[in-house]
């Protein structure tokens, strides 16, 4: 990167209103590092503590996505410890100037065979109210995670109930085998 890119970069990010963002590997200690910066810049500019609780809990679902389904990933030992995973992705956290509502959005890469299932998924999830997203979440919770989960499979829902609109989700194919796929969240 140049200089020229960098400032792209920096004029863009303050145009559209970004208050953090990350491109890299995550790991459960970045997770946790990073959701205290977001936690003391929330209070640094004494953001209700309802909307700051909502921002750092799609935050960190949306990392945890990144953490167990990216595909760009490195395993420090053979044991698949969660801890000593490193997941590639981007999370943005910014403010809209106009609306004034928060936002965050994260990408990764997952496989192409994923983004049918997972698209009908998040399909079904944006067109809830919130009595259908609170009624989902109870049943969800009682019946537990499905095969493809590697989490207790609330995510989505919990990302949604805390959105004050529809999420929003996109797909691009990246390669062969694998799709960049795309969250988006208003507080």
């Amino acid at each position: 990167m140049n200089i020229d890119q960098m400032c792209e970069l920096k004029f863009i990010a303050q145009n559209e209103g970004v208050i953090f963002f990350y491109s890299g590997y995550f790991s459960q200690k970045v997770l946790l590092a990073v959701g205290d910066t977001i936690k003391h810049k929330m209070s640094a500019d004494d953001v209700d503590s309802n909307t700051s609780k909502k921002i750092f809990t799609v935050f960190v679902e949306q990392v945890q996505n990144i953490i167990r389904y990216s595909t760009e990933r490195i395993e420090e030992n053979e044991k698949k410890d969660a801890e000593n995973e490193l997941s590639y992705g981007l999370v943005v956290v910014g403010k809209e100037e106009e609306s004034g509502r928060f936002y965050i959005s994260c990408g990764n890469m997952i496989l192409k065979n994923d983004v049918v299932r997972l698209k009908e998924n998040l399909e079904e999830i944006q067109h809830m109210d919130k009595d259908g997203l609170k009624k989902a979440y109870k049943e969800k919770l009682k019946a537990g995670p499905d095969e493809h989960s590697k989490g207790a499979g609330i995510g989505f829902l919990e990302i949604a109930r805390k959105a004050s609109k529809p999420i929003r989700f996109d797909f691009r194919d990246a390669s062969e085998s694998n799709s960049l796929f795309f969250l988006h969240a208003y507080i």
